[in-house]
């Protein structure tokens, strides 16, 4: 946690209770990507008074100082993720499920780098159907 109150710091944000709880609900829906109104419903559960745009403006910092990471599942829907080990997500288009890539699964998309550019983030996502949607006859 320290490291997280080191980032917030140098990003000139307080430190705040309310930021904190927005960081461990993130962390605490173990193997699930929530949206902001999944993390929105368990702050609020410890502190009342926060707001909707309060929990998407904390987020949004988060992500930008790199303590999470965001996941875009569509134009409309984002998805939060603590796990900071490089990974990638496969996305169900039917249930919306999201699943975790170990990076050696798409490896062979980075093997080299774009030369002449050096990559500061990744956002590498697969769309399709799960085990549980496909059936066979989709193309």
């Amino acid at each position: 946690m320290h490291e997280v109150i080191q980032k917030l710091k140098a990003a000139g944000l307080k430190i705040t209770p309310q930021r904190l709880a927005v960081l461990e609900a993130v962390k605490s829906f173990h193997g699930y990507h929530p949206t902001a109104e999944d993390v929105y419903k368990k702050v609020k559960e410890k502190y009342p008074a926060i707001s909707l745009s309060t929990v998407y403006r904390v987020l949004d910092k988060l992500v930008e100082i790199g303590e999470i990471k965001e996941i875009v599942v569509s134009s409309s829907e984002r998805r939060y993720d603590a796990r900071k080990d490089a990974h990638y997500h496969f996305v169900c288009k039917n249930c919306k499920k999201i699943y975790d890539i170990p990076k050696e699964m798409v490896e062979i998309v980075w093997k080299k780098p774009l030369e002449g550019k050096k990559i500061l983030n990744q956002n590498f996502v697969v769309v399709g159907l799960c085990e549980n949607c496909y059936t066979g006859n989709e193309e």
